[in-house]
């Protein structure tokens, strides 16, 4: 088979993919086990602060803010749309830089 000179740049070893699976050596050679543990709470922190990142992502396309200001204007919204329920809040003071 021939190599091209970009398969070297990549450090692809073409031959071992190429070939079928009766003639891969690999099968029969120890590998490390892997457990799972603590998979619960990784996925639920990763979840918030993705989520909170991509939030950040999409408002700073629009308009150019900082993060703080940010979180803050998201704070508010947030006592606005518990006002219109009626329900009990804490004020919030926002001061624009």
């Amino acid at each position: 088979m021939l190599e091209s000179p970009l398969d070297d740049l990549a450090r692809l070893d073409r031959s071992a993919i190429d070939r079928g699976a009766e003639h891969v050596a690999v099968f029969d050679q120890p590998m490390t086990r892997i457990e799972k543990q603590d998979r619960e709470d990784l996925v639920v922190e990763a979840g918030v602060q993705l989520g909170a990142q991509v939030l950040l992502d999409r408002r700073r396309r629009t308009e150019l803010s900082t993060a703080l200001h940010l979180l803050a204007r998201d704070q508010v919204c947030g006592l606005r749309d518990l006002v219109r329920r009626r329900r009990r809040v804490i004020a919030l003071i926002v001061t624009h830089h």
